[in-house]
């Protein structure tokens, strides 16, 4: 009597189980043994049905394991429709406070546009490409040494508050030359500054981000990425699912005392003419510069995950009310 090593059957399950095994984790040994020591028709039925049963599993293989991946990269629906309703009402709300802002004040809407002008200028198109390059450039360091991160974000704290104000500064003496400067036009010209920024820099990367996370389950990344780089968007998933749905929320609320820093900020420049000091514009990079510097909070102190975020907002959401309070007090003295 042959072995069971010896037996026809026994050999197309080694053939056949040594190219699925490894790959799809499934062994045909079971099947085969059933019509070992059988008569040819029987083995021959066998080798049929493996034959076919091999063949359909590779694509349902090749299915299934797409689907893992696609669950691997499948994002929170619901941190997804909170994510697109911020990102909406970043783009749309700055409009609403724009309008409503030039009717109560029955101004021009050129001074929207000129604050929208300044930050698209001296931020967009200057500082944010030249910073970009240089943290490129210093990247391999900066993942090296947590010190130097955090002198990097301090100098772009800076670096913000001087291209910022200093563009507000420019705006006032070059297209308001003949323009008289009126507490009005310094808070339309505050509100497209901050307007701008809040609907391109952040309502629109954040649609860009929700359009691309809902993407990504679609997409066949296998061919594409190397195992540590699926590992990596794997973990990346993984992360932003363990965040609480409402965090993208977060992002809108910062912008409501971002829009009142820009308007008092816009006010505080003015002053350079309508009180003849240029000691007003240190005034407001230095302003400018330490609410930046708010952002590295979490990271200075350790602070992690979503106790970081309300932290950085708590800090923001006062220096809000701060700014609040210095509009309406130069509106009193204007």
């Amino acid at each position: 009597m042959p072995s069971n090593t010896d037996s026809s059957a026994f050999l197309v399950w080694r053939d056949i189980d040594s190219r699925v095994r490894g790959n799809d984790g499934f062994s045909f040994y079971y099947l085969t043994r059933i019509f070992d020591k059988t008569n040819i028709f029987f083995f021959a039925f066998t080798r049929y049905i493996i034959k076919y049963l091999f063949e359909f599993v590779a694509p349902w293989r090749y299915l299934r394991d797409n689907r893992r991946m696609a669950n691997a990269l499948q994002t929170n629906p619901a941190y997804l429709f909170f994510a697109a309703l911020a990102a909406a009402i970043n783009i749309f709300a700055p409009l609403v406070v724009a309008l409503a802002a030039r009717r109560a004040l029955n101004l021009s809407w050129k001074y929207i546009g000129f604050g929208a002008l300044i930050f698209l200028v001296f931020q967009l198109l200057t500082r944010i490409p030249v910073m970009f390059a240089i943290q490129a450039a210093i990247a391999p360091q900066l993942k090296a040494s947590r010190e130097l991160t955090l002198a990097w974000g301090a100098g772009a704290s800076f670096t913000a508050g001087l291209f910022e104000e200093v563009g507000r500064w420019v705006g006032y003496r070059f297209l308001m030359r003949n323009d008289d400067k009126t507490w009005g036009k310094g808070v339309l010209y505050g509100i497209g500054h901050g307007g701008l920024e809040a609907a391109l820099f952040v309502g629109g990367l954040g649609l860009i981000t929700v359009v691309n996370l809902a993407a990504l389950p679609m997409l066949d990344l296998s061919a594409q990425l190397t195992p540590e780089q699926m590992q990596t968007a794997t973990q990346q998933i993984a992360a932003i699912n363990a965040l609480p749905a409402w965090m993208p929320l977060l992002g809108v609320w910062e912008r409501i005392w971002a829009m009142c820093f820009h308007v008092a900020a816009s006010l505080i420049v003015m002053r350079c003419f309508t009180r003849g000091h240029m000691v007003w514009l240190a005034v407001a990079i230095a302003f400018h510069t330490v609410l930046n510097l708010t952002t590295l909070l979490p990271a200075a102190l350790g602070v992690q995950g979503i106790s970081g975020a309300l932290l950085t907002e708590g800090v923001l959401t006062v220096f809000g009310l701060f700014s609040l309070w210095l509009i309406w007090k130069m509106k009193e003295e204007k």
